[in-house]
Parts: structure tokens; sequence; C-alpha cells
């Protein structure tokens, strides 16, 4: 009966240790992200809570979009397009609209349509 008891305050212990484990698992996966993390850029290609353009918006995106990010990829290359916070070039933002395009981006693929239409109509 002894044995039986000490096995199962065991058992109890490891419990406990598992749930708290996964509980403080849990808390830091949510509350404690990295401030960089919520600041990526999300699926419209917009950085949350940051003013479009501003040096601060360009300075992260250009890092997301370098980390391979197809949102921030195309947010990069409407800026270019647009010249929205950083000088307007229609080859950068037909290039990082590629690099989005080419992840299956869907913003990205239709600007990069729209961007070559435009180019073509002014060919002729």
């Amino acid at each position: 009966m002894n044995f039986l008891m000490v096995s199962v305050k065991r058992i109890f212990k490891i419990y406990v240790g598992m749930v708290f484990i996964l509980v403080h698992a849990i808390f830091c996966l949510f509350f404690l992200i990295p401030d960089e993390e919520k600041e990526k850029p999300g699926k419209v290609g917009q950085v949350v809570e940051i003013e479009r353009g501003s040096e601060k918006h360009i300075k992260l995106i250009h890092e997301w979009a370098y980390k391979g990010f197809a949102p921030a990829q195309y947010d990069l290359g409407a800026c270019y397009e647009e010249g929205n916070g950083v000088t307007q070039d229609l080859t950068k933002a037909e290039r990082w609209y590629r690099k989005a395009a080419q992840q299956g981006d869907e913003l990205a693929i239709e600007a990069l349509k729209r961007l070559q239409n435009e180019e073509a109509e002014n060919k002729q």
C-alpha cells in the first residue's frame, strides 16, 4: 500500500510539472512576443499600427522583404510604385512585386500584371 501511495505522489508531481510547463509555454507564446514580431507585416502588406510610408514603416518592410516575407515584398513594391516614403522607381517596384509573386502573393501577382500592361501600353 505504501508503494502505491509513493507511486501516485510521483505521478501527481510529474503531472503538475507538465501542466506548469505547458501553461508557461502558452504564456510565453502569447504575452512575451518580441516587439519585432508584433510589427511584422500582415496579410494585406501593411505593418500594423505604423503609418504607411513613415521612416519606421520603410525600415521594417525593407527588413522583412529582404528576409523573404512576401507581403512585405509586395508592400515595398507598392511604396516604390507610389513613391510613398521612398523615391518613386518603377523598376524596383516591379522587382519587389515579382519576388512576392513568385511566392504566390495574390496582390503582387495582380500588381505585376498591371505594371506590365502599363509598360506595354506606354511602348505602343
